[in-house]
C-alpha cells in the first residue's frame, strides 16, 4: 500500500526500482562476498547507498539495505545463538537517528530467529576516518565497553562496513575478553580488508 504512495527507489541512484533494493543498472554492480566474512563485497552502488545512507543520514534508504540480508543463503551465516552490533558512538546516533549495524543485527536477528543483545557500548566520539589497517587499529583500541552479560555467550557480531577490519576486531575482543564466543560479520567487505 506504502509503495503506491511513496514508489520504492533504488537505494544508490534514486531511480525507480520496483520493488527491488537497487535498480537493475545499479544491480549490477552488486557482487557476492565469497569469502563468508560478509554478505557482499564494498564497492559499486553497494558503497554509494551505504555511504548515502549514513552521511546523509535515511534511515529509510538504511532499512533498503537491510533488505539484502534476505537474498543471502544459509552458507552465509556464521554461528552464533545471539546477534550483536558494533554500536555507532551517541553523539552520532543523535546526529543520523539511526545505528545501521543496529538496523542489519535486527534483520539478520530475524532471519535466523535468533535473539538481538545491545552487548556493547561505543564510548569514544570520532570524526569517520580514512586510514590503513595498522593506524586505524591503534585508533579504535578502548572505543568500546561491555554492557551487557555475555559470559559464556555464542555471539554473530554484526557491522555494516569491513574496510579494515579494525573497528569489527576491536568489537570482537572486547566481548572476547569478556568471556564470549564471537564470531563477525559485516553486510559488506572492502577487497582486501584483514580476515579478521
Amino acid at each position: 500500500m506504502l509503495d503506491a504512495v511513496l514508489p520504492r527507489r533504488c537505494a544508490a541512484c534514486d531511480a525507480l526500482s520496483e520493488r527491488a533494493v537497487f535498480c537493475p543498472a545499479c544491480a549490477d554492480s552488486i557482487l557476492v562476498d565469497e569469502t563468508g566474512a560478509a554478505g557482499y563485497l564494498f564497492g559499486g552502488a553497494l558503497q554509494t547507498a551505504i555511504r548515502r545512507a549514513k552521511f546523509d543520514p535515511d534511515e529509510t534508504r538504511g532499512r533498503a539495505l537491510c533488505r539484502l540480508v534476505d537474498d543471502l543463503g544459509p552458507e552465509a551465516w556464521p554461528a552464533g545463538e545471539a546477534v550483536a552490533y558494533v554500536p555507532i558512538h551517541p553523539r552520532r546516533f543523535a546526529g543520523r537517528g539511526f545505528d545501521l549495524s543496529g538496523l542489519l543485527a535486527g534483520r539478520v536477528g530475524g532471519r535466523l530467529g535468533r535473539p538481538v543483545v545491545h552487548a556493547l557500548d561505543c564510548v569514544r566520539f570520532e570524526a569517520p576516518l580514512s586510514m590503513g589497517g595498522r593506524a586505524r587499529r591503534e585508533d579504535v583500541a578502548g572505543k568500546f565497553a561491555v554492557r551487557a552479560p555475555v559470559h559464556g555467550r555464542g555471539l554473530l557480531l554484526v557491522d555494516d562496513v569491513k574496510t579494515t577490519g579494525a573497528t569489527l576486531a576491536e568489537a570482537a575482543r572486547v566481548l572476547a575478553e569478556a568471556g564470549a564466543v564471537v564470531t563477525t560479520w559485516a553486510l559488506s567487505r572492502a577487497p582486501g580488508a584483514d580476515e579478521a
